[in-house]
């Protein structure tokens, strides 16, 4: 079995930024910040991941799904979900917000 290329794991990134997108909107958490600190991780590395940007390890994946005060299996009821059209507007959002955050 040959390992992910590059580009199908960017899409394993970005769909599981997305998921987390959605679950933290359907949350009480107000921020990624506030959620970084349910989660007991760095902002900064928070931040990447859900920008899409690191791999995450498993800890990583476990630290966050505790911090959302959700079950694994409700967070990954939500990266099931996730289409590529859902990736893609997840991408156009990020932009939108740098965007606005270099104004």
């Amino acid at each position: 079995m040959k390992a992910k290329d590059i580009v199908e794991k960017e899409q394993i990134r970005f769909r599981f930024a997305a998921a987390l997108d959605i679950a933290l909107s359907e949350s009480n958490i107000p921020s990624v910040r506030q959620l970084s600190i349910n989660a007991k991780m760095e902002p900064a590395h928070l931040q990447r991941i859900y920008n899409g940007e690191v791999d995450l390890s498993l800890v990583s994946i476990i630290s966050i799904i505790e911090g959302l005060e959700i079950s694994n299996s409700q967070f990954f009821q939500y990266f099931d979900i996730i289409s590529e059209k859902d990736i893609l507007n997840f991408r156009k959002k990020l932009e939108r917000q740098k965007r606005k955050s270099l104004k």
